[in-house]
């Protein structure tokens, strides 16, 4: 070791601006560096400190190295910042071929503080779930958009990835608070509903074509579970809903509670019935 310091001094001092080798084999320095250090069995000890003393060096030169002891790091001086070195062990992001992950916490880009997995844009306004990977948005503004095309091209949106045999399944709800209300889809018959949270209102078949209103189960083009009012007038059974019953018009059988196998045209006809049977009233305010 005294040899190898002596021919340090001498290199140095023979010539302020000649490489320097520092090695136990004689070798000279690699052209490209002003300083190369060779050793098999010993390494090389930059200035180790604290974060106090690092942080109070003044106008540190880019490119300054130390090693702070602190956080067991090296950190270099950078474009006005001292940026740490650290190993992978410690990175938040872990590379793994040409991706990265994350697995840790929230991500936020424009929030400092994600209230999600994947958070976009301050007030965490676009959310992903780290759970399910449910979207959400929480600006009122918000929207979704598409690019406007007239050439050929693909469904905005795909209910399923495949399959004709899916679990029946709402396709618009109207919040998380009432996940039942909305449209829903059945896989099985290609039917499309209309429903509140008991009940479907509203049926369309789309391999027959049939639209029913009050029943899921359409058995014509149109098929209405009630009365129908058409430009004004009344079709259907009357008051009290009996199966036998018919009605035309206009408030007519508008009294009717158990009467049966009626039938009234008219506007007002049978109007007064309510428990008569077998009675068959045609034109404007007829009684019978």
């Amino acid at each position: 070791m005294k040899q190898l310091f002596i021919i340090f001094l001498l290199a140095t001092g023979l010539n302020a601006w000649s490489q320097v080798a520092i090695n136990t084999d004689g070798s000279n320095p690699d052209p490209s560096a002003i300083l190369d250090v060779k050793s098999t069995d010993r390494g090389i000890l930059v200035p180790r400190m604290t974060t106090a003393h690092r942080s109070a060096i003044a106008s540190p030169a880019s490119g300054l190295l130390v090693f702070e002891s602190d956080t067991q790091s090296f950190w270099f001086y950078s474009a006005g910042s001292w940026l740490e070195l650290t190993d992978q062990s410690s990175q938040q992001w872990i590379p793994s071929g040409s991706s990265i992950s994350y697995t840790s916490g929230n991500v936020g880009v424009g929030d400092a503080s994600p209230a999600s997995a994947f958070t976009v844009g301050d007030g965490d306004k676009f959310q992903v779930s780290g759970t399910e990977g449910d979207v959400s948005f929480t600006d009122d503004n918000a929207s979704i958009q598409f690019p406007a095309t007239t050439a050929p091209n693909s469904p905005m949106i795909y209910m399923f990835n495949g399959g004709t045999q899916n679990a029946d399944r709402m396709v618009i709800s109207h919040s998380p608070s009432f996940p039942r209300w909305g449209i829903e889809y059945r896989d099985t018959a290609d039917v499309f509903y209309l429903r509140n949270g008991t009940e479907r209102r509203f049926t369309f078949h789309l391999s027959n074509g049939r639209f029913g209103i009050g029943t899921s189960e359409p058995v014509a083009r149109l098929d209405v579970n009630g009365d129908a009012l058409l430009n004004g007038i009344t079709a259907g059974r009357g008051s009290g809903n009996v199966n036998s019953n018919t009605t035309f018009g206009r408030s007519a059988l508008n009294s009717n509670t158990s009467g049966f196998s009626n039938t009234a045209v008219g506007d007002g006809a049978l109007i007064f019935n309510n428990d008569g049977y077998y009675n068959v009233a045609v034109g404007s305010g007829s009684r019978h």
